[in-house]
């Protein structure tokens, strides 16, 4: 047992080193290059002062953002195993957050799903900007490479998304063996230059950093807090990607990363110091040895550890859009699991495709490395500061600290970031603002969207409490069985008694068998039915002989459910039934409720042979009225949109096609004082008495 531990253990170190430290790990291909050699601007003088300066505020960022708060804080915010921003959200959520007497739960959540929007716009930028800084190692080796550079990173991205169907693991076992020899390299080429100053050891007190921002003028301070912020990109990739390797591989192989990364930026410091020439203002390239043939051996590994750096964002995004879905906030999307062992890895073919659009066309727009890293730092900081803001409650009420300690310890994150968030506020114009945009674009669909379901949802509850209408199983028995009295009697010629029944409702009872799909699964007569069911009886003022009501409910922890605890079948009595069906993580994507069906008339658990039975499914149709206000208008339009986009229940349950599939229009009304449910014909059967 010991031995299989270990082996999952070393498994899950190999796939973090290769889907979660990609991003952090080939800031070394551009982040000293923004300090001193930026494109089209000013750069800090080249001097003992300044690079000591530099490279002490690059060594200890690095250890206090990442080692401290993103290796032994962060991941101790999880949420079921997952991290990121919606795991915060989650752990919020529900809960009164108050600080100084004044509550802030309203704006915990409005600052999460921003973060989410700017993570979003990362998720896009990280793959343009890594393997945009590893081909332009080919313009330190000959200026004919520069017109091709841009050609070959789409090329290369292009591969990079088509190869994400393969799954996570599938990803990470072929990347992690890379991103080892990538930090071996860094650190010994490192070494190599270290050896030429070895004075530049010196950077690890952290005076010289004090001293730089001391003797530094406001501008070069900030634009110089800016490039720096660059060697932390990754953190919030780290947290996201929590799901996918757990908190403890990330743990355990963090300090041979940062090993190589240290290493490696001492020796750029070491190879300014040595006065050697920087050739296209690229010093990692610069001080690549061996000639160019070595420049050639590290353009290649320079960019496979790019496309590395690219997965850890696309993953996270996954997560992201995953909880995203879990929460309501976001469209449904199809989502395949790729692992039996680890449900957060995941794989979304609509999600892949959207953000190699987004990606591709950033790579067009910006050129080059330099011109994207103005765009990058800005989304990066403000993740980084919300994360840490609130991460203050849920220290709190999850770890239990003391208020103090928590305030103590994340606002000093805060003000390390504030200052990051001050210094690219600069950029904002100059390629800043693209993050931010999408940023706000994803918050105005994430609160749309769950605004238009929370209006669905109220009413769908007003039409229940406007006519008074049960809308429960007990509700559902009482008409069956009223319906099967008006059947009875006019099987048996009774005209008395069918004027009689017919006085207290119209419902007929049709020669036919349905199967409902529910949201929810419905175990007790107290249970509410779906509105699907409601509609259909107010539709037609008749009932089915035969009823189904079919749930498919997913197990989280397990990837396959064993046949024998597939269904769950509740008998109702006079012809409804209830169906349960189980499905795992791993299985989910391939659930079919026809040949469901088929498995349970086999069993006898159901009356009808699958091919029998009509499904009926249900689709919200948003109907404005004419005085509806612009903005409000607006914004129900983008809701209609998202509904189209997300993925329709009989996808998800191998319906689609399917020639028994009856979709039935639910006409939701959005007007100036609210939204309704649409009057049809008005019904009402109560504890076996109805109206009409």
């Amino acid at each position: 047992m010991t031995t299989k531990k270990n082996g999952r253990v070393f498994f899950l170190a190999l796939l973090a080193l290769g889907i979660v430290y990609g991003d952090i790990g080939t800031s070394v291909l551009y982040a000293v290059n923004e300090v001193f050699f930026p494109e089209g601007r000013s750069g800090i003088p080249v001097n003992e002062a300044n690079v000591l300066g530099v490279m002490s505020l690059i060594l200890w960022t690095l250890n206090i953002i990442i080692t401290i708060k993103y290796v032994m804080l962060v991941p101790r915010a999880d949420h079921h195993g997952e991290g990121g921003m919606f795991a915060l959200l989650a752990k919020l959520s529900g809960k009164s957050v108050s600080a100084l007497g004044v509550r802030l739960t309203g704006l915990f959540t409005v600052l999460l799903i921003l973060a989410s929007g700017l993570l979003a716009g990362v998720g896009a930028l990280t793959p343009a900007i890594s393997v945009t800084s590893a081909v332009e190692g080919l313009e330190v080796i000959t200026p004919v490479f520069k017109p091709w550079v841009v050609p070959i990173v789409i090329f290369i991205l292009t591969g990079l998304f088509w190869f994400q169907k393969r799954g996570t693991a599938g990803v990470g076992m072929v990347f992690g063996p890379i991103v080892i020899l990538w930090i071996f390299t860094i650190g010994t080429i490192g070494v190599l230059s270290i050896t030429t100053a070895p004075h530049v050891l010196k950077a690890f007190w952290p005076g010289y950093a004090i001293n730089f921002l001391a003797k530094n003028g406001i501008l070069p301070v900030l634009h110089t807090l800016g490039a720096v912020m660059l060697v932390v990109t990754g953190g919030e990739a780290m947290y996201a990607d929590l799901g996918h390797v757990g908190k403890k591989a990330i743990r355990i192989t963090w300090p041979l990363v940062v090993l190589g990364l240290m290493l490696n930026y001492l020796g750029q410091g070491a190879y300014l110091l040595s006065g050697q020439p920087v050739t296209e203002g690229n010093v990692f390239f610069s001080m690549v040895p061996l000639g160019e043939i070595g420049k050639y051996g590290m353009v290649i590994l320079a960019a496979m550890a790019a496309i590395i750096a690219s997965q850890a964002l696309i993953s996270g995004f996954y997560s992201l859009v995953a909880q995203a879905n879990a929460m309501g906030l976001m469209p449904r999307v199809l989502t395949v699991h790729t692992s039996s062992e680890e449900k957060g890895q995941i794989y979304q073919p609509t999600v892949n495709w959207l953000l190699y659009l987004w990606c591709i066309s950033l790579v067009l727009v910006f050129q080059t490395a330099s011109n994207l890293a103005s765009a990058y730092g800005f989304a990066i900081a403000g993740i980084m500061t919300i994360t840490s803001f609130s991460l203050i409650p849920v220290a709190q009420r999850e770890w239990k600290w003391h208020w103090m300690p928590a305030c103590l310890v994340f606002g000093f994150f805060l003000i390390i970031e504030g200052s990051f968030l001050v210094a690219h506020s600069m950029n904002f114009f100059h390629g800043g603002h693209v993050p931010v945009t999408m940023g706000i674009v994803m918050f105005i669909i994430m609160t749309t969207w769950q605004w238009g379901r929370r209006q669905v949802g109220a009413a769908f509850a007003q039409f229940g409490k406007k006519k008074d209408l049960p809308m429960d199983m007990e509700w559902l028995l009482a008409l069956k069985e009223h319906t099967q009295e008006v059947k009875m009697a006019q099987e048996q010629g009774l005209t008395e008694a069918l004027r009689f029944l017919r006085q207290r409702s119209t419902v007929n009872e049709l020669d036919r068998g349905f199967v409902f799909l529910t949201s929810q699964p419905i175990r007790k007569p107290d249970d509410r039915i779906p509105i699907i069911l409601r509609t259909f009886v107010e539709r037609y003022d008749a009932l089915p002989s035969h009823i189904v009501l079919f749930h498919v409910a997913m197990s989280p922890h397990l990837p396959t459910v064993v046949p024998e605890q597939r269904f769950e079948v509740h008998d109702f009595g006079q012809g409804i039934i209830s169906v349960i069906a189980h499905y795992g993580f791993m299985e989910i994507q391939s659930a079919n409720v026809r040949e469901d069906l088929e498995k349970l008339y086999r069993s006898e658990k159901i009356p009808l042979e699958g091919s029998h039975w009509m499904i009926a499914s249900g689709e919200e149709n948003i109907l404005l009225t004419k005085d509806t206000p612009l903005l409000y208008r607006l914004r129900i339009h983008l809701f209609q949109w998202l509904l189209k986009f997300s993925t329709p229940a009989e996808k998800f349950f191998g319906l689609e096609g399917d020639a028994g599939l009856a979709k039935t229009q639910i006409p939701i009304r959005f007007q100036r004082d609210g939204v309704a449910y649409v009057d049809m014909p008005d019904l009402s059967i109560e504890n076996g008495k109805g109206k009409h």
